[in-house]
């Protein structure tokens, strides 16, 4: 969809990823970068559709990376970007029906200079730092962090970060191609990584379990 339009695609496996999402249910992920040439804005996620798993990598729009213009790219909007990649891999990988199995997002490596997300995930857990948070090692086939449910204070404070409020709204945007769709929980979690320094790092990541909305 995106090629079609004139937008450049790229696709692979990021091993760096991987290794923080060692589980064997994230074999299949696929990294597909979306590039403006003009304002070098750029989107990367990797994308699962046999387990309905989009995971948020590097994002920058190109109202982020080129300020000062007006010369924006009709498409743009991070919500809209990933919404078409992830349409055009599940036709790819097994219909349209696979594009409303969406039932997982990650926010992974969250940086504490970039949005308050950080701060706010540290107080709703009550640590004082990344390295508190409950870690997944890499020979672990499964998350073990800490769990809130969406409508609980924690929930919802982790939800209206940018973070999560970004992930609503992509929800909200598509809910006739997605189905009415809603966060169930949210899990923060610690992997490590080596640093520039070659030391391990403590990365804090967030899960977003997706459900079907409850109709009223």
């Amino acid at each position: 969809m995106l090629q079609d339009g004139g937008y450049p695609v790229q696709g692979d496996v990021n091993p760096a990823v991987s290794f923080h999402f060692p589980s064997a249910d994230f074999a299949y992920l696929i990294l597909i970068t979306y590039l403006q040439d003009a304002t070098m804005g750029q989107y990367a996620e990797l994308y699962d559709p046999d387990h309905g798993i989009i995971v948020p990598i590097q994002n920058y729009s190109p109202q982020e990376v080129a300020k000062g213009t007006d010369q924006y790219p009709a498409l743009q909007r991070w919500s809209d970007v990933v919404f078409l990649t992830w349409a055009s891999v599940c036709q790819k990988t097994g219909g349209s029906e696979k594009v409303k199995g969406l039932k997982h997002f990650f926010r992974y490596h969250i940086k504490p200079k970039s949005t308050p997300t950080l701060n706010i995930i540290l107080e709703a857990l009550g640590v004082k730092g990344p390295a508190d948070v409950k870690i997944w090692p890499p020979n672990q086939d499964h998350i073990d962090g800490q769990t809130f449910d969406a409508n609980s204070d924690e929930g919802k404070a982790l939800i209206g970060t940018p973070h999560g409020s970004g992930i609503c709204w992509f929800l909200w945007q598509h809910q006739d191609d997605l189905g009415t769709k809603t966060i169930d929980k949210i899990t923060v979690f610690r992997t490590t990584a080596p640093g520039e320094d070659e030391k391990m790092n403590d990365w804090v990541n967030l899960h977003f379990l997706i459900k079907e909305a409850e109709k009223k």
